[in-house]
C-alpha cells in the first residue's frame, strides 16, 4: 500500500518509477542511495521525484530511461507531458497542466478575451479587425452591430449597447463586466468590495483564496495568517506555494512573485549550475549535450570529448544518450544518429521483439508477467493454465483475479467479482479493499466508494453527499465545493436571526431581502415581497424588487415581464413624456410639429393651434397646408374629411369622394350608402350621366361637355374627319410615380392633337405633351382629376373632337401605420368569381400579376410605363410598340377598334375590316348575325344598338338589364404541362351583352394562330395553345367585354412548361436529376400522378423569440408520451439572449421532476402545420450544454416529428460533446427519419422503412417538433441557438429553387402545391 492510501502490484516496489505518485514505492529499497532517491547509472543519487519526470537530472541520463508511459488512473486527466490531475481540475478555470491544456476547449475565456465558437480564446483586440484569427472566423461576425449604439452608450465587448446610465451601478450588465470596470470605489455598495479596476464584487469574496476581480485585488494584502501556513510562501496574488519553492529558479507563482527579489548569488546551491539569467539547473545538466538554460548557458564553453561517459553513446551532434538506447528501435538522439548502421537483426533467436524494438528472454513472452515497455510481450497471448486472460487478452497471475488491486490495464480483473468480506464491492462489480471504503479518494471507477460516507469526515470538516469532505466554513458559503453540490443545499441550520435563507438553504443578510437585487441563487430572495420596494427600486407584479434603472430597458428582468411593460420613462418637469416613454422640452408639446415618434406631443391639446395650422378632431396641430392635400396626416383623419371633392368626384355625407361614375351605379361605395340614394332615371327626352346628372338628350354627342363628368362625349360616333381616341381612358397610379396617356386622331384627317386640364387648371409641373403622348412626372393626389385631348384647329363642338381620361393618384399605403381608405388601385372593374378558393402557395396573390420571373406585382402596375417587374416584363406586350391593345382588333388600314364592335353590323374600321369573315346566323333566323332580336321577337336593331343607352326596340328590351361581365367560372389557377403537348384552358362570364373572351398573356398579347386558337360563343371562351413551349409558360388571363365594359378573371391561370428533355417526367420529378434514381415519385396525396418541381425559391423560418420546453417520458416501446401537465417544466427557468440568439435552460427547469423524464424544446406555431414546403430542406441549429462531474448520458432521440398520427425520429450520426458548439444539419427526406427510435441508432434492424408518404404526410399537419435539451440525467445546462427551418416561398428571388418540393396537377375541388386543400 502506498503512503496515499492506493494499493499496487509488489512487484513495482523498488522498481525505480514513481507508481504510488508520491514516491513511497521507491523508499527504502536496499542500495547505495537513501529511499527517498534515484541511483543513476553512473552511481550518483538524485531525488526519486525526479525519476521519469521528462527531465534529465542524471548525467547519464538513466533518470529517464526505461520510463513506461504515465497511466493516469480513470479519475484523472492526463497532461500532455504525462502529468495527471484529479478530473475536478479539467475546465475549472485554472491552469494545471504545464501547457494549460487541461483548459482547452472548455469555453472558459478571460475577460480580456474573446472565445471563439470553437472554443477557442483570443486576445480581444483581434476582435472585428479585418482580419480571421478564430479557425471558423467567428471573430469578424456581426462587427457591424457596434455602429448602432447611440452616442454616449457603454459598448459591451460583444458589441451589444447599454445606457450610459447602467455604467459602474454595481451590476454588470454587459456579459463580460466591461460595464464596471474603471470605475470610482463610491459606485460599489457597503456589502461590495472595489477592486483596483473599479468593479464590485460580493465582500465575502475578498480574502477568500479565489481570484474573483480581473486584476487579481482581491487577493492582495489579505492576512497571511489566515491564508498561508509556516511552511508555506505566499505569492502577490494571495495564493500559497510551498516556501522551498520560493527562489528555486523555478517559477511556482502565477504571478511569477516566488522568482522575484531573490539574491542570485544565494539562489544556486553546490549541487546546481547558475545560468547567465540567474535561474538554477542541476549541475549535472551542464553541458550534458542539452540546452536547460533560456539563454542557453548552461551549453556553452563545453568540451565535447568529455560530454558523454562510458555507459553513453555520443550522438553525432554532440549530445549524449543512454548505450543501451542505441539500436534500441527508437530516435533518441536530435539527429538520428542512434538508430544509425544498426543492421537488420535486432533480437537473436532466443530473445522476444517489443513493439518498441526493445529484447527480452523468449522465455518471457507470455508468461502472465510484463516485461516489455509497451506490455506487447502479453498481448494476444493464450494464457496459460493457471492463469486469467484480460479484457485486452493479456494474461495475468490468476490468484490476481478479484484480488482487490487492478492488474490488468482495462481493469478487468476486478469485474464481476464476489467480494471477500474484508473487501467493499463497486457498483461496477469490482473490488477493492473496504480501508479503501470512504477514505476521501476514489478507487471505484463509478465513484461507488465514496458515496454514503458519514463517518470519516473530521469534527471541522462536512460531509458532502458522494462521501468527500471538506472544510466546514464552505458548507453554505455560496459557492460549490462539493462535487455534487451538496456543500449548498439544505442550508438551515446556520442562518442567524437578522439573515434570511433562500429556496436552496443558503443564508443572506436580512437586508439583502427585498432589496431589488437578486443575492439567492434561486432568486428567492427578491418573491414575494409584502413591503414596498425601497427608493430607486421598480416592484414587479410579483412583488420582487429590481434596480429601477432595469426598468423599460428592453431586457426582462421580472420573472413575470412586468418591467418591460408600459415602459414610461420619468421625465423631468421641464419635460414631455411622449406615449412611447421618450422626453421631449416640454415647449414642443402642442407646437404644431411632432417631435415624438408618436406624435403624441401633437395629441389632446387644449390651446389653439398657432395661425396656419390646422387642428385635428384629437386636438394635435398639423401644418396648415396639410390639409386636404389628399394625404392622412392627423390620426382620426380628420385632416381629409369635408374637403370639397374635385368636379369629377361624389363628396359623401363623411367627408369622402368618390369618382362621379360610382354615383347611382348600384354599387355602395360610401359607408353611409348615399351613393346609391335618389337615384330615379332621367325624365324622357333627357340623357342620363354616369355621375346621375340628367341633361336633354340633344346635347348628347354634340361636342360640348354638359355632364359634370364628361360621359355625354363618351362612346359618341365620329362626324366627319375628326375621331380622338385615348389610352387608357382611366388610371389609377401611386403617389410619386410617371403617368403616361396618348392620344391620336383616327379620322381620316389624321390631324395634331393636344392635352390640357379640365376646369382650366394648369398641367402638373414637368409635364410633356409629344404628338399626342401626355407624361407627367412625380405625380401627387392633388393633379387627380379629368385630362382632355383635342384635335388642333378643330372647334370643341364638332362631335368626336375631343375625349375625357380621367385620372386617380394613390396615396401611399400605410402612411405612419394609418390605412388609407381604400381606392379601387385597378385600371379594370375586377369582380371575384363565385366560387372563392385559397390562392396555392407558390401563385401571386388574386390582386396580384405574375412577372414571367414568377415575382408579384400590383395589377394597375401592368402596362403603366414603368417599369415594376425586375426582368421588365410588366412593360412587354403592352400595345406601345403595336397599333392595337390585346382587347382591340386591328383593322386592314392599321386602325384598332374593340374587338366587341366585331361584325356588329356598322363599319368600325372605315374599311369595313371588322365586318368580314364574320360567322352568318343559321338559315331560318329571324335576324342577321349582325343584328339583335328584340324580347318581342318582330324587330330587329342593329347590334351595336343594343345597351347604348337609348331605346331602339320598341318594347325597349334593348336597354334592359344591360350590365357589366362578371366572370362566373374563372381559369384552373395552375396548368401543367410537357413541352410540345396540347393545353385547353375555358372560361366563362355573363352579362348584357352577352360578353366576349378574350385572353392575355402576361397582361400582353397571345401568339397567333393557328398554334394558338381562341373562341368566345354565348360568354364561354376556349383558349387552344397547340405544341406547347417554353415562351408560352407564365399568367394567361381571361378578359370578360362587352358595350358596358370589361372584367378580369381572378386569378390568372398559371401555365407552367416542362422540358420534354427532363430526366424526371411525369409521374415523377426532380429539376437537378442528374440520373433517373435521382427521380422522386409524386405524392399529389393520391389525387394526380401529374407533378413537377416547383418554381418556388429556398427560404428559412428562423426562431424568434418564443421557444418552450416540453417533459417527456420514454416509455418500454421506445415511444414518447408529453407528461408536462403532470411534471410542469419552470417556464421561468428559459432565459434568452439576443446577442447570439440563444434559448437557455438550467436544472431549475426540472421543478423535482424524475431522472427519467426528459426535456425537449418545442418549437412554435410558425413551425407548425402545414410544412409541405419543407421537404427536401434542412433542419438547422447548434446546442450546447453542461455536465456533472460524472456524466450519466440518456439515450433518447435527438429529434421527434409528430403530424398526422405519425411520429417520426432522428438520432445524430455524428460525436458531439459538453461545452462546446455542436452543429446539427437534418434532411426533411424519408431517408434522415425512423418509425422507431432504436432502429434509429441501429439497436434493432430496420424492419418498418420510413417512406416518402410518411414524411409528406406529417408534414401535411405537422403538431410537434421536439428537439432534445437533456443530455444528462441531471441537465445541469442546456442551450439552442440559431435554429432556422428550411422552406421555401415564390418571394424569395434569386434564391436557388426548391426542386424537392413538387407542383402537382390537381383536380376540380384540390388545390395548394401537392392538391392537400380539399374544397
Amino acid at each position: 500500500m502506498c503512503g496515499n492510501g492506493y494499493c499496487i502490484d509488489s512487484r513495482r516496489k523498488c522498481d525505480g518509477y514513481n507508481d504510488c505518485q508520491d514516491s513511497s514505492d521507491e523508499r527504502d529499497c536496499p542500495g547505495k542511495c537513501t529511499s527517498d532517491q534515484f541511483q543513476c547509472g553512473d552511481g550518483r543519487c538524485i531525488s526519486i521525484s525526479a525519476r521519469c519526470d521528462k527531465t534529465f537530472d542524471c548525467s547519464d541520463g538513466s533518470d529517464e530511461a526505461e520510463c513506461r508511459p504515465v497511466l493516469c488512473r480513470f479519475d484523472q486527466y492526463r497532461c500532455t507531458d504525462g502529468t495527471c490531475l484529479n478530473i475536478a481540475e479539467r475546465c475549472d478555470g485554472n491552469a494545471d497542466c504545464p501547457d494549460g491544456e487541461d483548459e482547452v476547449g472548455c469555453g472558459i475565456c478571460s475577460e480580456q478575451e474573446f472565445q471563439c465558437k470553437d472554443g477557442t480564446c483570443l486576445d480581444f483586440r483581434k476582435r472585428c479587425d479585418s482580419n480571421i484569427d478564430c479557425g471558423d472566423g467567428s471573430d469578424e461576425e456581426s462587427c457591424g452591430v457596434i455602429s448602432a449604439c447611440k452616442p454616449g452608450d457603454v459598448i459591451c465587448r460583444d458589441g451589444s449597447c447599454i445606457s450610459q446610465s447602467k455604467r459602474c451601478n454595481g451590476i454588470p450588465d454587459c456579459s463580460d463586466g466591461i460595464d464596471e470596470e474603471k470605475c470610482d470605489s463610491s459606485r460599489c455598495s457597503p456589502r461590495q468590495f472595489t477592486c483596483k479596476d473599479g468593479s464590485c464584487i460580493d465582500i465575502r469574496r475578498h480574502c477568500d483564496g479565489r481570484v474573483d476581480c480581473n486584476d487579481f485585488s482581491d487577493e492582495v494584502d489579505c492576512e497571511t495568517s489566515k491564508r498561508c501556513s509556516s511552511t508555506q510562501f505566499m505569492c502577490n496574488d494571495g495564493s500559497c506555494v510551498d516556501r522551498r519553492k520560493h527562489c528555486d529558479g523555478t517559477v511556482d507563482c502565477r504571478d511569477f512573485s516566488d522568482e522575484v527579489d531573490c539574491d542570485p548569488s544565494k539562489r544556486c546551491s553546490s549541487t546546481q549550475f547558475t545560468c547567465n539569467d540567474g535561474s538554477c539547473i542541476d549541475i549535472r545538466r551542464h553541458c550534458d549535450g542539452r540546452v536547460d538554460c533560456n539563454d542557453f548557458s548552461d551549453e556553452v564553453g563545453c568540451d565535447p570529448s568529455k560530454r558523454c561517459s562510458s555507459t553513453q553513446f555520443t550522438c553525432n551532434d554532440g549530445s549524449c544518450i543512454d548505450i543501451r538506447r542505441h539500436c534500441d528501435g527508437r530516435v533518441d538522439c536530435n539527429d538520428f544518429s542512434d538508430e544509425v548502421d544498426c543492421g537488420t537483426a535486432r533480437c537473436s533467436s532466443t530473445q522476444f521483439t517489443c513493439n518498441d524494438g526493445s529484447c527480452i528472454d523468449e522465455r518471457k513472452h507470455c508468461d502472465g508477467t510484463v516485461d516489455c515497455r509497451d506490455f506487447s510481450d502479453e498481448a494476444d497471448c493464450d494464457c496459460q493454465e493457471g492463469q486469467f486472460q484480460c479484457g485486452d487478452r493479456s494474461c495475468i497471475d490468476e490468484r490476481q483475479k478479484c484480488d482487490g488491486r487492478y492488474d490488468c490495464r482495462d481493469y478487468s480483473d476486478e469485474l464481476n467479482c464476489a467480494c471477500q468480506q474484508d473487501q467493499f464491492q463497486c457498483g461496477d462489480g469490482s473490488c477493492i479493499d473496504e480501508k479503501q471504503k470512504c477514505d476521501g479518494r476514489h478507487d471505484c471507477r463509478d465513484y461507488s466508494d465514496e458515496q454514503n460516507c458519514v463517518e470519516d469526515c473530521q469534527e471541522d470538516q462536512f460531509t458532502c453527499g458522494d462521501g468527500t469532505c471538506i472544510n466546514e466554513r464552505q458548507k453554505c458559503d455560496g459557492r460549490y465545493d462539493c462535487r455534487d453540490y451538496s456543500d449548498e443545499q439544505n442550508c438551515v441550520e446556520d442562518c442567524r436571526e437578522d439573515q434570511f435563507r433562500c429556496g436552496d438553504g443558503t443564508c443572506i443578510d436580512e437586508r439583502q431581502k427585498c432589496d431589488g437585487q437578486y443575492d439567492c441563487r434561486d432568486y428567492s430572495d427578491e418573491q414575494n415581497c409584502e413591503v414596498a420596494c425601497l427608493p430607486g427600486h421598480f416592484t414587479c407584479k410579483d412583488g420582487s424588487c429590481i434596480d429601477g434603472q432595469k426598468r423599460c430597458d428592453g431586457r426582462v428582468d421580472c420573472f413575470d415581464f412586468s418591467d418591460e411593460v408600459n415602459c414610461v420613462e420619468d421625465c423631468r418637469e421641464d419635460q414631455f413624456t411622449c406615449g412611447d416613454g421618450t422626453c421631449i422640452d416640454k415647449r414642443q408639446k402642442c407646437d404644431g410639429r411632432y417631435d415624438c415618434r408618436d406624435y403624441s406631443d401633437e395629441q389632446n391639446c387644449e390651446v389653439a393651434c398657432l395661425p396656419g395650422h390646422f387642428t385635428c378632431k384629437d386636438g394635435s396641430c398639423i401644418d396648415g397646408r396639410k390639409r386636404c392635400d389628399g394625404r392622412v396626416d392627423c390620426f382620426d383623419f380628420s385632416d381629409e374629411v369635408n374637403c370639397g371633392c374635385s368636379s369629377s368626384q361624389f363628396q359623401c355625407p363623411s367627408g369622402k369622394c368618390i369618382e362621379l361614375h360610382s354615383k347611382c351605379d348600384g354599387r355602395i361605395d360610401c359607408d353611409d350608402g348615399s351613393d346609391e340614394v335618389n337615384c330615379d332615371t332621367c325624365l324622357h327626352g333627357q340623357y342620363t350621366c354616369a355621375s346621375g346628372q340628367c341633361i336633354d338628350r340633344s346635347k348628347r354627342c354634340d361636342g360640348k361637355f354638359d355632364c359634370s363628368d364628361y360621359s355625354d362625349e363618351s362612346g359618341c360616333e365620329p362626324v366627319g374627319d375628326v375621331n380622338i381616341r385615348v389610352y387608357p381612358e382611366r388610371q389609377t397610379i401611386r403617389q410619386g410615380r410617371e403617368v403616361v396617356f396618348r392620344c391620336r386622331d383616327e379620322g381620316s384627317r389624321r390631324g395634331p392633337v393636344e392635352w390640357k386640364r379640365a376646369e382650366q387648371k394648369r398641367l402638373p409641373p414637368g409635364s410633356t405633351d409629344k404628338r399626342g403622348r401626355l407624361t407627367m412626372p412625380n405625380i401627387q393626389p392633388e393633379h387627380s382629376g379629368s385630362y382632355i385631348c383635342s384635335a388642333v384647329g378643330i372647334s370643341s363642338g364638332t362631335p368626336g373632337a375631343q375625349k375625357v381620361v380621367v385620372l386617380s393618384v394613390q396615396p401611399p399605403v400605410p402612411f405612419y401605420g394609418v390605412n388609407l381608405p381604400q381606392i379601387d388601385p385597378s385600371t379594370y372593374q375586377v369582380d371575384s368569381p363565385s366560387t372563392s378558393t385559397q390562392r396555392p402557395p407558390g401563385f401571386c396573390k388574386r390582386d396580384q400579376a405574375t412577372c414571367q420571373n414568377g415575382q408579384c406585382i400590383r395589377r394597375d402596375f401592368v402596362c403603366d410605363g414603368d417599369y415594376d417587374c425586375t426582368d421588365r416584363s410588366d412593360e412587354v406586350r403592352c400595345g406601345y410598340e403595336l397599333q392595337c391593345d390585346p382587347n382591340q382588333f386591328q383593322c386592314e388600314n392599321e386602325h384598332c377598334v374593340l374587338k366587341v364592335w366585331r361584325c356588329d353590323g356598322e363599319d368600325d374600321c372605315g374599311d369595313n375590316s371588322d365586318e368580314k369573315n364574320c360567322v352568318p346566323n343559321p338559315p331560318g333566323s329571324p335576324c342577321r348575325y349582325d343584328e339583335y332580336q328584340c324580347l318581342s321577337g318582330d324587330q330587329c336593331i342593329p347590334k351595336s344598338f343594343e345597351c347604348d343607352g337609348e331605346f331602339d326596340c320598341q318594347d325597349k328590351s334593348d336597354e334592359i338589364g344591360c350590365t357589366t361581365p362578371t366572370i362566373t367560372k374563372p381559369p384552373s389557377e395552375s396548368v401543367n404541362v410537357a413541352e410540345g403537348d396540347t393545353v385547353t384552358i375555358t372560361c366563362t362570364a355573363i352579362g348584357t351583352p352577352t360578353p366576349l373572351i378574350n385572353w392575355r398573356l402576361n397582361w400582353g398579347h397571345i401568339p397567333p394562330p393557328p398554334r394558338v386558337t381562341t373562341s368566345s360563343e354565348n360568354g364561354h371562351g376556349i383558349l387552344t395553345i397547340k405544341n406547347v413551349q417554353k415562351s408560352d409558360q407564365g399568367a394567361w388571363s381571361c378578359e370578360a367585354i362587352n358595350s358596358k365594359g370589361n372584367v378580369l378573371a381572378v386569378p390568372d391561370s398559371i401555365l407552367v412548361v416542362k422540358s420534354q428533355h427532363d430526366i424526371c417526367t411525369p409521374p415523377k420529378f426532380n429539376d437537378d436529376a442528374q440520373k433517373p434514381s435521382d427521380c422522386l415519385q409524386c405524392f399529389c396525396f393520391g389525387v394526380a400522378d401529374t407533378c413537377y418541381s416547383s418554381n418556388l425559391r429556398a427560404t428559412e423560418i428562423p426562431l424568434q423569440r418564443e421557444v418552450n420546453v416540453v417533459a417527456l417520458k420514454k416509455e418500454p416501446d421506445d415511444s414518447y408520451i408529453d407528461v408536462s401537465h403532470h411534471y410542469q417544466p419552470n417556464a421561468g427557468a428559459i432565459q434568452y439572449n439576443s446577442a447570439n440568439n440563444e434559448f437557455r435552460i438550467g436544472e431549475n427547469i426540472r421543478q423535482g421532476t424524475p431522472v427519467d423524464i426528459y426535456h425537449y424544446w418545442s418549437l412554435p406555431q410558425e413551425f407548425l402545420r402545414n410544412q409541405l414546403n419543407s421537404y427536401g430542406a434542412q433542419l438547422k441549429y447548434v446546442f450546447r450544454y453542461r455536465t456533472p462531474p460524472v456524466p450519466r448520458p440518456p439515450r433518447v432521440a435527438d429529434v421527434i416529428l409528430k403530424g398526422n398520427n405519425i411520429t417520426l425520429y432522428h438520432v445524430l450520426g455524428k460525436a458531439y460533446g459538453p461545452q462546446r458548439d455542436n452543429q446539427v444539419e437534418i434532411n426533411f427526406r424519408e431517408d434522415a427519419w425512423y418509425k422507431n427510435e432504436a432502429q434509429a441508432r441501429r439497436d434493432l434492424p430496420i424492419s418498418d422503412v420510413t417512406t416518402r408518404e410518411d414524411i409528406m404526410m406529417v408534414l401535411q399537419n405537422v403538431e410537434a417538433i421536439w428537439i432534445r435539451a437533456s443530455y444528462d440525467e441531471e441537465l445541469v445546462e442546456s442551450s439552442l441557438l440559431n435554429l432556422v427551418l428550411g422552406s421555401a416561398s415564390p418571394g424569395a428571388t434569386g434564391n436557388p429553387q426548391a426542386v424537392y418540393i413538387e407542383t402537382c396537377s390537381c383536380p376540380q375541388g384540390y388545390t395548394g402545391n401537392s392538391c392537400e386543400v380539399s374544397y
